[in-house]
């Protein structure tokens, strides 16, 4: 009886442990808690940003001399707006990890570049130099409108 009481309290721990340990990794680093990609909404470009290898450090920062807004829609379409003239067009898709492809309509070109989205979802950084060669890597620096 001792026996068969302590393997059941070995049973419950056990389980209990198994559940509250267990997380949610299916879930996509870019979808908002709506179900929502978090690349959809305007974003204002604010700076091109040299970061230290492996670091939220920025080595360079380049602040945006023109007002360039992309506005991303859910239905997959972006466009570009350059001092609120509207600019390029396109779609784009998320390819999961963080990568992103982008067609650009004049171009008839596609893309596939590395996304960021930081202070929860407010900051994107979006990867030119994928992976970090020599001490520095860039990325555009856009903030939620």
């Amino acid at each position: 009886m001792k026996f068969f009481k302590l393997s059941s309290y070995q049973f419950v721990i056990l389980f209990t442990l198994i559940l509250t340990s267990c997380s949610d990794d299916s879930g996509d680093d870019s979808i908002n808690e709506e179900g929502v990609d978090l690349i959809v909404g305007e974003w204002l470009f604010v700076s091109e940003n040299d970061y230290f290898c492996g670091t939220n450090e920025v080595a360079t920062e380049r602040l945006a001399e023109s007002n360039r807004i992309y506005v991303y829609n859910e239905d997959g379409t972006w466009q570009e707006f350059e001092n609120g003239n509207p600019d390029w067009t396109g779609t784009w898709e998320s390819l999961g990890d963080g990568s992103y492809s982008f067609y650009y309509n004049d171009d008839r070109v596609t893309q596939v570049w590395e996304l960021e989205f930081v202070d929860n979802g407010n900051t994107m950084r979006f990867g030119i130099e994928n992976p970090c060669e020599g001490e520095t890597q860039t990325y555009t620096v856009w903030t939620r409108q």
